[in-house]
Parts: structure tokens; C-alpha cells; sequence
């Protein structure tokens, strides 16, 4: 299943928290992470098949 994604841009000068984002983006940078399952079932037989 292929799914699309939409990005929104955002305009920091007129966004009511873009001075929040900017501080925590630039100023105080985190770190996110994400966990996905991913399924790899073709792509290991193409591998496996070339060798």
C-alpha cells in the first residue's frame, strides 16, 4: 500500500508560534525518533536473488 504524503508549508513570520519553533529548531535542537514496521519481504528476495 503506497501512501502519499502532503506536506504544509509554514510561514514563521505570521505563524502565532513560529518564535516558539524557531527557539526549540535552532536555538535548542531535540531529538525525535520514529518506529515504523517496514516490510522488506521483496526487497530480500531481489537481494537474495542477485546474490
Amino acid at each position: 500500500m503506497k501512501q502519499e504524503i502532503h506536506f504544509t508549508p509554514i510561514d514563521l513570520q505570521k505563524w502565532n508560534r513560529g518564535e516558539i519553533f524557531y527557539y526549540f529548531s535552532k536555538m535548542a535542537p531535540t531529538g525525535y525518533s520514529l518506529t515504523a514496521d517496514v516490510d522488506i519481504t521483496q526487497m530480500r528476495n531481489v537481494l537474495k536473488a542477485s546474490g
